[in-house]
């Protein structure tokens, strides 16, 4: 069976080769007794296959989905002709008829450009297990590990087992269906062929192999699962084709990401309603307020007490395992007080968020309390105009102490001239905050290179430390917040310099590094800079290149997105607390995670869905707003790990997979674990305070643009 190219806009099913096929649809092939076999095909037409696989009968039936163009679903049939039990998997497997330059598993594996520490895809693909060298090679890359492909469990991947290949002419992706249990639990594995054409692959049940990616660059054993069909039984289960034309080069996922907003309809309701978030919100901040010698600054977070530990890595499998048996380590405190002014701590950000509040309610003294906090971080500034990101470690000799970040610093600028139009709107003139901001747009003026863009970490004296990723995307945004007040033409020559510099090498490539400054690999909140920067660019110029910029940039962050719901046992925390998965935002190719970072894109993505009239920019917006909400700590949430947590508090991630640094094992898939940051609760309301009120009308009450 082949699907082929009629006109640019019809694709169409072939029971024989022809002008215009884009792939080949193979008989199927059953893994019996360890290994592959290929089917026998008895009987084929355009829409239908029937292939003998020892004692069992495999039925292929295709047809058109109807509603999303370009996509296809098919139905296997599988059923034992024999009078014995027979235990096996299932794979559906797809030819490309064309030759791809560029690949994606999306939310997990990017093509080649996995790594932005100068490691190259070659030296990964060609390094053995014994002869790794370095950790960040052991995360998954590339289609294979040791001369074995890659198979994903379905819940890695934000569109659930999708395996996608384009060129410049065709994209195809082949897809897991979620109507049922049996048709989901699936996993995606791809195959480049000798003549450089691709099989693509989906296993069901789910597998992982040859490897189980469990923890941050850290392998396990695979894990293989099969069904058993008794004589005379059958079962039968669902996927799909997706064939198209990339939007632009190396976007073919924006394609299917529009096709799966149909076949993946998003029905939810939002969990809390806007007063509600702000309240929330605002009580947390008022929570991890804190005295820094004087100073007030908002912790960055609340933890258990072996949080670090886990999070670095020096505590796992069963010396966690007995740790976690004693109660003391389950206790939730401000363990740590860094006081970081952007990334994960949002201080800066915190800070004026809590001065609006401030400001709204006519309370003088949270105003005073938010003034001095953002008085605290402009008094480290250092000449070069860089500082160091943890106000926390300001008394520490400077070896000591986080090097200046271009992800912190970007914050920094940004947050201190919002800060300071704030202050100014409301009659009090901080020039201080104005200053700071300025002067570390001279510093990102001087530090900018045409060779690497702008340095991920600098010396405080500015020398360049790492020249790795997209990170400088930060310190763009940054910019464009001080030209927003400035108008200074010096800041915009540079950021559109930049920008052309992160395009041509990295979004271009559907590429972001680094901007999780934890991880050396390929993220996607580094995106969301690009995507605010060119809005910004198309709202200075008009040129329109500013706006298909932004498009790549929105698609490329939608693409860590969750379309669908994973399957979990009732034990499971998501199950007990009432987590979903669609909406969320994958984290990074490093941390098999969930997270609510989405709730920052949201004001950018109903800008972008206004300017272009793409309703899928709504819809997306929707999604991940909503899923941002979830289990944030009410005055009637339960006790989780036995403890009650402050009121507004939420989880900076979630554990959706056969992945985890907070527990002894991968195997509990949908778990929380007790980092309870900043950062989400600052998004959320930032969104809420820079988002037009007929926007958030919209996205709460889920209106269709009329």
């Amino acid at each position: 069976m082949y699907i082929f190219n009629q006109s640019k806009k019809e694709y169409l099913l072939s029971s024989e080769m022809r002008n215009g096929v884009c792939c080949e649809i193979l008989p199927a092939v059953l893994v019996l007794d360890g290994a592959e076999m290929r089917g026998v095909i008895e009987e084929s037409d355009a829409d239908s296959q029937t292939c003998r696989v020892g004692g069992l009968t495999v039925l292929d039936r295709i047809c058109s989905h109807g509603l999303a163009k370009g996509v296809f679903k098919a139905t296997r049939t599988v059923t034992n002709r024999t009078a014995n039990p027979i235990a096996f998997q299932s794979i559906f497997e797809v030819n490309t008829a064309f030759t791809p330059t560029h690949f994606v598993f999306p939310g997990f594996n990017y093509d080649t450009s996995q790594c932005s520490e100068g490691v190259s895809s070659g030296e990964i693909l060609n390094t053995t297990k014994e002869g790794l060298a370095s950790s960040i090679l052991n995360t998954p890359t590339g289609l294979s590990r040791e001369g074995q492909p890659w198979v994903f469990a379905y819940d890695r991947e934000g569109i659930p087992s999708a395996t996608i290949s384009e060129n410049e002419d065709y994209v195809f992706a082949l897809f897991a269906s979620d109507e049922d249990k049996i048709s989901l639990e699936s996993a995606a594995s791809m195959i480049r062929n000798e003549d450089g054409t691709f099989r693509h692959r989906i296993f069901h049940p789910t597998c992982e192999k040859p490897y189980t990616y469990a923890s941050k660059n850290a392998f396990e054993a695979p894990m293989e699962r099969f069904f058993t069909l008794g004589g005379g039984e059958s079962l039968t289960y669902s996927l799909y084709l997706f064939v198209g034309a990339p939007k632009y080069l190396h976007y073919g996922t924006a394609a299917l990401l529009e096709a799966c907003t149909k076949v993946f309809p998003f029905s939810r309701t939002p969990e809390l309603s806007p007063k509600e978030v702000w309240d929330l919100g605002i009580l947390y901040f008022r929570f991890l307020l804190k005295d820094a010698d004087g100073v007030p600054m908002f912790s960055g977070h609340v933890s258990d007490r072996l949080f670090s530990k886990m999070h670095s890595g020096e505590i796992t499998g069963e010396m966690l395992a007995k740790a976690l048996e004693d109660p003391e380590n389950l206790k939730l405190t401000c363990f740590s007080t860094s006081y970081e002014i952007g990334w994960a701590g949002q201080g800066a950000m915190v800070a004026r968020l809590f001065a609006t509040d401030g400001f709204r309610r006519g309370d003088e003294q949270d105003v005073k309390i938010a003034e001095e906090c953002l008085d605290g971080y402009v008094s480290t500034q250092y000449p070069s105009g860089l500082l160091f990101p943890l106000y926390g470690q300001r008394n520490r000799p400077e070896g000591e102490r986080r090097a200046p970040d271009a992800c912190n610093m970007g914050w920094a600028m940004c947050e201190l001239m919002r800060s300071y139009r704030l202050f100014r709107d409301h009659g009090i003139e901080k020039k201080n905050y104005r200053e700071f901001a300025v002067r570390l747009a001279e510093f990102a003026l001087q530090t900018y290179s045409p060779d690497y863009g702008f340095p991920k970490t600098w010396q405080i004296d500015g020398t360049p430390i790492s020249k790795a990723g997209s990170i400088g995307g930060f310190m763009i945004m940054g910019l464009c917040e001080v030209h927003r007040e400035t108008q200074d033409t010096r800041y915009l020559d540079t950021i559109i310099r930049a920008m052309d510099f992160y395009y041509r090498r990295d979004l271009d490539n559907f590429v972001c590094t680094a901007g999780a400054i934890d991880c050396a690999c390929i993220d996607k909140e580094t995106a969301y800079p690009f995507l605010e920067a060119s809005l910004y660019l198309y709202e200075v110029t008009g040129q329109e290149i500013w706006l298909a910029r932004a498009e790549k940039a929105a698609y490329y962050f939608y693409s860590w997105m969750f379309f669908y719901d994973c399957l979990y046992g009732e034990n499971a925390e998501f199950s007990k607390y009432g987590y979903y998965t669609t909406g969320g935002t994958l984290i990074s190719a490093e941390h098999s995670a969930i997270d609510p970072w989405g709730a920052l894109v949201v004001n950018a993505s109903l800008r972008l869905w206004r300017l272009t009239g793409n309703e899928n920019f709504r819809v997306w917006a929707k999604m991940t707003w909503w899923n941002a909400l979830l289990c944030i700590t009410t005055e009637d949430t339960p006790l989780i790990h036995g403890n009650r947590r402050p009121i507004g508090s939420q989880n900076e991630a979630f554990f959706h997979c056969r992945w985890t640094k907070y527990r002894p094992t991968c195997e509990e898939r949908g778990h929380f674990n007790d980092n309870l940051q900043t950062w989400m609760g600052a998004f959320r309301l930032h969104t809420l305070t820079a988002t037009d009120p007929e926007h958030l009308t919209l996205l709460w009450k889920g209106e269709e643009n009329q």
